[in-house]
């Protein structure tokens, strides 16, 4: 097999030339983020720790106060269910007033 060259005009030079350039300066860009990444989901991996432990103490001192007051004497009751039918209510409204808005939006079309 022989050898073969080609001869590059000294516009063509300085394209591939830049081209090359701008091809490593994203590689090393890439490489860069790639690192930064890296750095921040340590510190992320490293706060989410911090946090876990701190949750702990937190739960634990809690713990500790919940021995130290006293107990009540009212009876746990159960909760009242006088939300549910406002919640009805309100959900009953919104519907109207989606119903509403489609009926407006129909005559507009009309």
């Amino acid at each position: 097999m022989t050898s073969e060259f080609v001869r590059f005009t000294g516009a063509e030079q300085i394209y591939g030339e830049k081209a090359l350039l701008q091809l490593q300066i994203g590689m090393i860009e890439t490489i860069k983020r790639a690192k930064d990444f890296k750095n921040i989901r340590n510190d992320s991996h490293i706060l989410k720790i911090v946090l876990k432990s701190k949750i702990s103490e937190l739960n634990e001192l809690l713990e500790s106060l919940k021995r130290l007051l006293p107990k009540p004497a009212i009876q746990d009751t159960e909760p009242l269910v006088l939300l549910s039918p406002l919640m009805d209510k309100q959900r009953i409204s919104l519907e109207e007033e989606i119903e509403m808005i489609k009926r407006k939006l129909d005559k507009l079309n009309y």
